[in-house]
Parts: structure tokens; sequence; C-alpha cells
């Protein structure tokens, strides 16, 4: 069973191969394969980011896609 720190931390991985491929962040119906897989990267980012905005997404979760937007040279709306 996945938890949803794992499943975060794993889909974090792949929004940094998504801006490492496109080299900017993906919109909000835009998805990427991986491992014959697809996954919605651009609505995963868009319920992020509208959560960080409203002050509901936790610390943790929000510093991971801080560094890993940060990495890429890009930033969140909010900083948490």
């Amino acid at each position: 069973m996945i938890t949803h720190k794992i499943a975060n931390r794993v889909t974090a991985l792949i929004l940094g191969l998504f801006l490492e491929r496109w080299g900017r962040t993906p919109g909000a119906r835009e998805w990427i394969e991986v491992d014959g897989e697809r996954v919605m990267i651009g609505p995963w980012l868009a319920k992020a980011r509208t959560k960080l905005n409203a002050g509901q997404l936790p610390y943790k979760h929000a510093k991971l896609l801080s560094e890993t937007l940060g990495g890429h040279g890009t930033t969140p709306v909010d900083q948490p």
C-alpha cells in the first residue's frame, strides 16, 4: 500500500522530471508517461498550488513542492 507521504514524494520526483524535460511547469490538464503509466501531473500541481495559496497544504508537502520547483528555477505562488 502506498501512503500519501510516499505518493507525494514520487509525484514531486515526476514533476521534477517534467520540469527537466520540458523546461516549464505543466498545464492543469497535462500528463507525463512513466513506465507505461499516465501520471496526471498538471492536475496534481494545480491542486497543490490551490491548497498552498489557501493555506491548506501541510508544511512538509509545501516544502517538498518548493524544493522541487526551486531546483528548476520556478517558485510556487506562496512560500512555506
